[in-house]
């Protein structure tokens, strides 16, 4: 079974999370992913989202990652949130070997991915 990873942080936005996650489309869930959620420097164990929506995520905190055990990593728009996932170290070494791993790493919002240095897998210099 294919297996994608959506992270979430404070500020995502919730569309771009559950859309992907279950949308009528039959995005992941509905297209037989088993997908997993975990949280990016949560203030609390839930996500606060955009919209003041409360999202529980699997793991409250990214859980050490193996790329080779999923097949995609999402990460959801919202501008606050694609600042916190711009910004951390973890999320960026994710990014790096989900890439390099020759995953896919997705974000909805260009932002979250191109805004904080990360392109073809490796961080921009300069």
């Amino acid at each position: 079974m294919p297996k994608a990873l959506i992270l979430v942080a404070d500020g995502s936005e919730e569309i771009e999370f559950v859309t992907p996650y279950d949308a009528p489309e039959e995005v992941f869930t509905r297209a037989g992913f088993d997908v997993v959620s975990a949280g990016v420097n949560l203030k609390h164990d839930y996500a606060h989202l955009s919209r003041n929506i409360r999202l529980l995520p699997d793991h409250p905190s990214i859980p050490p990652i193996n790329p080779s055990n999923f097949d995609v990593l999402l990460l959801p728009g919202g501008a606050p949130g694609a600042k916190t996932f711009s910004t951390d170290p973890t999320v960026l070494k994710l990014i790096h070997d989900f890439r390099s791993a020759g995953k896919y790493a997705w974000d909805g919002d260009v932002v979250g991915v191109d805004g904080c240095g990360v392109v073809g897998g490796e961080r921009e210099k300069g």
